[in-house]
């Protein structure tokens, strides 16, 4: 199984504190949430700090123009990466299609009590199509354990081993919250784009 925290990020503003999560997903680059960035004072074209999870080093990193969809739109923003530190590793992104029931976990900085980063371990509900038609598909998940400081962790599906979505947002309904969060299809389609040679990999395909 991945070990998501040797992928994760935090994003900071800057006064250093925490406001959102994100993933390395190449060697060069990680991604979050628009709304993330925009939390830590930056936009598009601009610098934001990360701290990577595993080891704690902080790096100043591009917000790439060509890597950015609005919040209003499908709220994404990947980050050039100017190297990975030792022991941090890109997460393996297969499809989100026919991951309906599966369980899936995350990993990200949602804070309760004296804890500023939580594990979360619930059930994929499937991907549902946006009323909204500036946004794709999304994945909608159980979302019980989901907080703010989540945006931007990754979603893996323990059936497949593979991260098949980037949590985005949550809203309660009586006494239940949902939440959803981005495919990795949405996603590739603009990493595709950065990075040519970035594919989504098969559940049939070994680990490299």
């Amino acid at each position: 199984m991945q070990h998501l925290e040797q992928s994760i990020i935090r994003v900071l503003n800057a006064n250093g504190t925490t406001v959102g999560t994100g993933f390395v997903v190449t060697d060069q680059l990680a991604v979050t949430c628009a709304h993330v960035i925009e939390a830590a004072g930056s936009t598009c074209g601009k610098t934001v700090c990360i701290q990577f999870y595993h080891g704690a080093s902080e790096q100043v990193v591009q917000v790439r123009e060509d890597g950015w969809s609005a919040a209003s739109k499908d709220d994404i923003a990947f980050l050039r990466i100017d190297g990975l530190p030792e022991g941090v590793t890109s997460v393996i992104m297969g499809s989100a299609a026919n991951c309906d029931g599966h369980d899936y976990r995350s990993f990200g900085f949602a804070k309760l009590a004296e804890f500023d980063s939580r594990k979360v371990s619930v059930i994929i509900d499937g991907v549902v199509s946006v009323r909204d038609q500036q946004k794709q598909c999304m994945i909608q998940l159980k979302g019980d354990e989901i907080d703010k400081g989540l945006s931007g962790s990754p979603v893996l599906n323990t059936k497949t081993d593979r991260v098949v979505g980037m949590v985005s947002e949550y809203k309660d309904s009586d006494q239940t919250r949902f939440a959803w969060a981005t495919t990795s299809d949405t996603l590739a389609s603009t990493l595709s784009a950065l990075d040519p040679a970035f594919r989504l990999w098969s559940d049939l395909d070994p680990f490299l």
